[in-house]
């Protein structure tokens, strides 16, 4: 059996990272906005790392992230927090697959930020990515990119991946129009969303033949059950991972039969 943990918003936020032209030695944000928060902004990177040994000690190979990885999509947040996923892998073997949320990314071009941090004597200073283009959120196809590895592309391993859009991962074949309410403004938008099936539960591989399948206790449904992540609404998504066949529909167990009694 594959242990799974699931964590979610980790937000992490980087303390050490010096954003572009601020002057600033580090990224700390005072208490009050930590108290006004719902997040824990300095303390976001050891309480990651808890969750992470958490998951480690409790034997778990998966991890599903869902939602909210860094604090607000600014990249040096993003590449510290890979940076600790890929400690965990290298170490434990410890494989992440992650859902964006809506601190990860934003549209196609990413968004301006403002935020405040402190200096070494405590005080303030804002830092605009106007001025310091770290400090804003990433558009989709960069911060995809850089998180690839978490699910958003398949791995040689995976026994299947897909989109709602078919096996191909490059993002031009995963992507969709949407127009605005009056038709005015159109923009081609990146689908995010993926189903994977990881690994291979009681001896199952790729190649297992739906014969030797059955013989282990497992069958397919009798009506065909298709999985879809297509998201249910423009401007929402669905993401859904679940285990599936070479077939395409859920490994269901075999109820075991009984025999007449005479």
């Amino acid at each position: 059996m594959t242990k799974i943990a699931v964590i979610a918003d980790p937000h992490v936020h980087d303390c050490s990272w010096q954003p572009e032209n601020s002057g600033l030695t580090g990224a700390i944000r005072s208490f009050a906005e930590t108290a006004a928060s719902t997040r824990v902004f300095n303390e976001s990177i050891p309480a990651f790392r808890a969750a992470l040994e958490r998951a480690v000690a409790e034997g778990a190979k998966l991890v599903l992230l869902v939602g909210d990885l860094t604090d607000d999509g600014q990249e040096p947040n993003i590449r510290a927090a890979l940076k600790i996923l890929a400690d965990y892998r290298q170490r434990h073997g410890l494989r992440v697959l992650a859902t964006p949320g809506n601190h990860d990314f934003y549209a196609l071009a990413g968004r301006p930020q403002i935020k405040t941090f402190l200096t070494a004597d405590g005080a303030p200073v804002v830092v605009d990515s106007a001025h310091s283009p770290d400090a804003a959120t990433i558009g989709t196809a960069p911060a995809l990119k850089l998180m690839a590895h978490l699910g958003y592309r398949p791995e040689p391993s995976d026994l299947h991946w897909e989109t709602p859009f078919g096996t191909d991962p490059d993002f031009a074949a995963r992507s969709y129009l949407v127009a605005s309410p009056d038709g005015q403004s159109r923009v081609q938008m990146i689908d995010s969303s993926y189903l994977v099936e990881p690994v291979a539960e009681s001896g199952f591989s790729r190649w297992t033949p739906m014969s030797a399948r059955r013989a282990m206790g497992w069958s397919i449904p009798p009506i065909p059950r298709p999985i879809t992540t297509r998201p249910m609404a423009v401007g929402a998504r669905s993401w859904r991972i679940a285990p599936i066949c070479s077939a395409g529909w859920p490994m269901l167990p075999r109820a075991p039969r009984r025999r007449a009694s005479s």
